[in-house]
């Protein structure tokens, strides 16, 4: 039996994710954060990506719909993918309770100052995703800035010394979504004694970020505006 010295305090979780077993999916785990995003870049079709973008779309008659979208349109969109009931319904509570996509102060000007240092690359969405997602926590962007380059994130410079659990519930999701690896489940991220709401909040945004793309902060002013 593994030993466990952390039961009973804010890093039990953290103690158990060191602990198991790289690749290991234990049963009844729930579904794991690729199978939700996996393909969701490569098998969207350009008229998916309009509608998301909010410039409208067609309907039966050939004409522009008048549409446009807003957030809980995108994650009403989203939710009807996933089948972790436990999970849809966090999110739902959530959105009930609407928050700036920012959270904390200097979490937009960080992410402001990488996005227009950016050059094109295959994976636009997933690296808009993963940088939204490390610079949202002060410490875990002090560990993370100089991994991020204007193309790519190096995720084997990131140094998570000295991050909390949402730091590092933060990272790791950033680095499932950018690289298509499994290290959270969505039932993990349903489990409020391991991540709060501002970690789950700050993740569903990154999820839909990574389906959507960029034009989900700015849908109004375009891509390149933050």
């Amino acid at each position: 039996m593994t030993a466990r010295f952390m039961d009973g305090t804010p890093y039990a979780g953290l103690e158990r994710e060191m602990q198991r077993i790289p690749g290991f999916r234990p049963r009844k785990s729930g579904m794991v954060i690729c199978h939700v995003t996996d393909g969701i870049r490569e098998n969207r079709t350009r008229e998916d990506r309009t509608c998301a973008c909010g410039n409208g779309r067609k309907g039966n008659t050939g004409q522009e719909e008048d549409r446009t979208y807003v957030y809980s349109d995108y994650l009403h969109q989203f939710l009807t993918d996933v089948w972790e009931e436990s999970f849809s319904l966090r999110a739902k509570n959530l959105s009930c309770r609407p928050k700036p996509f920012f959270s904390e102060t200097g979490h937009r000007s960080r992410f402001r100052r990488c996005w227009e240092k950016r050059e094109a690359n295959a994976d636009q969405e997933a690296w808009c995703a993963a940088l939204y997602l490390l610079t949202a926590d002060s410490n875990l962007w002090k560990g993370a800035e100089a991994a991020v380059k204007p193309d790519f994130i190096d995720f084997t410079s990131v140094s998570i010394r000295g991050v909390d659990m949402d730091g590092y519930v933060l990272y790791h999701t950033a680095k499932d979504l950018y690289r298509g690896t499994s290290h959270v489940s969505l039932a993990e991220l349903t489990d409020g004694e391991l991540v709060s709401d501002r970690a789950f909040r700050l993740v569903i945004n990154a999820f839909l970020l990574c389906r959507y793309g960029p034009c989900l902060l700015f849908p109004e002013k375009g891509e390149n505006y933050v």
